[in-house]
């Protein structure tokens, strides 16, 4: 009888054993569907979007109906309060929520987890002893759970999800962990192209505004770009065509040809006379570095006919 037990009693552990990792593995597939969501979303939308639409997906992960992600500024002693679920926005009718900057000190015991540098639970929101009391017409608050997301040994942002209807567990932190380190990854590559974007379009204005006749040759000697007083010098727009045939009109690159050296990095001026209307130019040749680590090259062609 002994042994007929112990035999139960492992293939119980068993079926236990496979329900668990069943749920893990479901779990594990909800994260990563989640994760393809947020990235394509992350595309075509805005940083306040996307970051809703994080908490969102968050929510329905945890089982939750209230969640908000937080910014913590560099001095480490202010939060910026940015974005709440559309969950939590529905049930925060008279709340101010957004761009609130507000004080760690100060905050209650929700930011426990950045007093103690590790995610927090509170199983009974209402029974703790040294909460502080929530707005006027805020959402009620039962249970609650909030991770802090760290980088370079500080922490950057609070996730937090609240109200589910159990307890929250360690199944839950580490979802709700791995949402807050995805969502940080995306805001900061969105971040990163809007403020590429911003330069090149300022660098773009520039050149377009310059008297300077400028263009952007690739490593194969494709014209990436002109400004108008290149096309005016030219007479037409010759993006897309080759520089030797478009400029100087031969069929191969010039000899001597400078390309070759610019796009490994030297930077290479000289004074050029066209043949065709003898106007001299000092010309400043520069390697333009792309993100997607290509090498252009950058010319512009300065008028020094009267000097």
């Amino acid at each position: 009888d002994k042994a007929v037990f112990l035999d139960q009693k492992g293939t119980i552990s068993g079926l236990i054993g496979a329900v668990l990792d069943i749920t893990k593995s479901r779990r594990h597939e909800r994260l990563l569907a989640a994760r393809l969501r947020l990235s394509e979303f992350s595309q075509n939308h805005t940083i306040q979007e996307l970051l809703q639409k994080m908490l969102d997906e968050t929510e329905q992960l945890c089982e939750s109906t209230i969640s908000f992600f937080h910014f913590v500024e560099p001095d480490q002693k202010t939060l910026n309060l940015q974005v709440w679920s559309s969950s939590t926005l529905e049930n925060f009718c008279s709340v101010n929520l957004e761009n609130r900057h507000y004080p760690i000190e100060k905050a209650g015991v929700w930011c426990d987890c950045f007093r103690e540098k590790k995610p927090i639970i509170h199983s009974d929101y209402n029974a703790l002893p040294n909460r502080k009391g929530l707005p006027e017409g805020h959402a009620p608050l039962t249970r609650e759970l909030v991770v802090p997301l760290f980088r370079k040994n500080k922490i950057v942002a609070i996730l937090g999800v609240g109200n589910k209807e159990e307890d929250y567990g360690d199944d839950d932190i580490e979802l709700v962990s791995a949402m807050a380190d995805m969502a940080w990854d995306l805001v900061q590559k969105r971040q990163a192209e809007e403020s590429r974007a911003e330069s090149e379009e300022k660098y773009r204005t520039i050149m377009e505004a310059m008297e300077d006749s400028i263009y952007i040759c690739s490593p194969d000697y494709v014209v990436e770009y002109v400004n108008p007083a290149m096309v005016k010098r030219v007479g037409r727009d010759i993006t897309g065509e080759k520089c030797f045939s478009a400029l100087y009109g031969r069929k191969s690159q010039c000899v001597p040809c400078l390309h070759d050296q610019v796009v490994k990095g030297d930077f290479i001026t000289l004074e050029h006379t066209d043949p065709n209307t003898g106007t001299t130019y000092h010309v400043s040749n520069a390697p333009l570095y792309k993100p997607n680590g290509s090498v252009s090259k950058l010319a512009v062609f300065r008028d020094i006919s009267d000097f």
